[in-house]
């Protein structure tokens, strides 16, 4: 196991590295490197589940350079380790499942081995994502139905003008006429599909309400 001593070169070589390989992006302003908090600029980006914590001070100390201004690489951890351990406990877990982050599980930001539940309160919280973006579908599935309707509503008052103005002839009449039949055929599907949907979303919605109050009972209403 490498000694203090080593570790502190290793650090040091890393951020060398780091600092010759990355540009620096504009994370931070002048006023900012002169106010700055390197323990609560660490802390935000541990919170915002950003792991590589010296490729993130590398940034920031980069553009405070620039200005003739320096960073504090020890305090940044220091904030980087609260954050992170902020960022994996299980009510945030929770938040991030209901947000649909799945980067939380797909890029083992909290492996279950240093942060034991993260996985399945992030889980349960998904599901809740997942119920409300059901009822986000058949939301949407409703509009575009009842678009269709009006757009077919649209069509058959402007045939039932032009059946009244009289000056269609015979056959066009009987066409007309037919026209707005189907299309009055086309409706009553339209609106049975509504009323199926509508049934749906009344389901899921209450799906949605119990399940939220499962969660509230099981991680607290302030998650």
């Amino acid at each position: 196991m490498p000694c203090d001593s080593e570790m502190r070169v290793l650090r040091t070589f890393l951020v060398l590295f780091f600092a010759s390989q990355l540009g620096a992006c504009a994370v931070m302003s002048k006023s900012d490197c002169v106010s700055a908090n390197w323990q609560k600029e660490g802390f935000e980006v541990g919170f915002a589940g950003k792991r590589d914590s010296v490729r993130e001070y590398i940034k920031r100390a980069n553009i405070c350079a620039k200005h003739g201004l320096g960073a504090d690489l020890v305090a940044f951890e220091a904030g980087h380790e609260r954050g992170i351990e902020k960022y994996c406990d299980i009510p945030n877990a929770v938040k991030l499942g209901e947000r649909g982050v799945r980067r939380a599980i797909n890029e083992q930001i909290c492996p279950e081995d240093d942060y034991p539940g993260f996985s399945s309160a992030f889980l349960a919280g998904y599901k809740l994502y997942d119920l409300r973006r059901q009822v986000s579908d058949i939301q949407y599935q409703i509009h575009l139905l009842q678009d269709r309707n009006y757009d077919y509503q649209r069509k058959r008052n402007n045939l039932k003008q032009r059946i009244l103005a009289g000056n269609l002839t015979e056959r066009s009449l009987r066409l007309a006429k037919r026209e707005r039949r189907l299309l009055r055929r086309e409706m009553n599907l339209i609106n049975s599909d509504i009323f199926s949907y509508e049934q749906q979303l009344h389901e899921h919605q209450r799906a949605v309400d119990t399940y939220r109050d499962l969660l509230d009972i099981e991680y607290g209403e302030d998650r």
